[in-house]
């Protein structure tokens, strides 16, 4: 048994909280952002205050342009920034 309640491919508070930090201190709004890239805002939402764990479809996409799990959208382009408009990682 576990002695903590992190599954092994759930995502961390701390990288949710830096996700949600990004959006804050850029004045972006979630639902702007999930609209933009064709993401349901209420999945983005609950990917972003980790009722999700981003595991499969559409909410593990969100997860990955979050950045917030490696996938294709970490890949950077020629110019250097996040494919995607991803948010980039810290």
């Amino acid at each position: 048994m576990l002695s903590h309640s992190l599954y092994f491919d759930q995502i961390p508070e701390d990288a949710l909280e830096q996700a949600r930090r990004h959006f804050f201190d850029k004045g972006e709004s979630v639902a702007d952002w999930a609209r933009s890239r064709g993401f349901s805002v209420q999945l983005t939402y609950s990917v972003l205050n980790g009722r999700l764990r981003a595991r499969r479809g559409e909410s593990h996409r969100i997860a990955v342009a979050l950045g917030l799990k490696p996938g294709d959208g970490q890949r950077l382009a020629a110019h250097g920034q996040p494919t995607h408009g991803d948010l980039p990682m810290k």
